[in-house]
C-alpha cells in the first residue's frame, strides 16, 4: 500500500482527495507499491526560494520535484517530495484545463 502525505505551507483550493487518487493512480500504473511520498504546498516566493537553492533559478515556477536516494533494505521505498505553487498551477490552468479540480 502506498503512502501519499500533502502538507501545506499555504492555503490550497485545491482538492486534496483528487490529488491524493491521481499521485496513487499514477503509482498503480507503473507498478509502484509500498512506497511513501510528500507533496507540499508552497507559496510563490518558496517555490522560488527553493529553485534558486537545488537549480541555480532565482524565479518561480509551478512544481519541483526531490527524488529520495535508494536505501536497499528499507521496508517501505521512499520516493521523495513534490513541492507545488498552487498559485502557478491555477495560473496555468487558465491556458489548457488540467485534471485538479477545485473544492
Amino acid at each position: 500500500m502506498n503512502q501519499i502525505l500533502i502538507f501545506t505551507k499555504t492555503p490550497v483550493s485545491l482538492d486534496q482527495a483528487e490529488i491524493k487518487r491521481v499521485a496513487n493512480h499514477a503509482l498503480e500504473t507503473f507498478a509502484v507499491d509500498n512506497a511513501y511520498m510528500e507533496i507540499i504546498f508552497v507559496d510563490q516566493d518558496e517555490i522560488r526560494e527553493l529553485n534558486e537553492k537545488h537549480r541555480k533559478i532565482s524565479k518561480a515556477t509551478d512544481v519541483l520535484s526531490f527524488p529520495q536516494k535508494e536505501v536497499p533494505v528499507a521496508a517501505v521505498r521512499m520516493l521523495g517530495s513534490i513541492v507545488i505553487s498552487e498559485e502557478i498551477v491555477l495560473e496555468k490552468e487558465e491556458r489548457p484545463k488540467l485534471f485538479l479540480s477545485r473544492r
